[in-house]
């Protein structure tokens, strides 16, 4: 469990380092949370 923590500290903390990164996640998101409500396949 110690291991699956630690990547995902990593993980946020390189996503922290990249605003672009970070920007393109939350959008990712977004289009996933969007697709099943307006049923696009964008």
């Amino acid at each position: 469990m110690r291991n699956v923590v630690g990547i995902m500290i990593v993980v946020i903390l390189r996503m922290l380092m990249m605003g672009d990164l970070t920007a393109t996640v939350i959008q990712y998101y977004v289009n996933a949370l969007r697709k099943p409500v307006f049923g696009t396949t964008k």
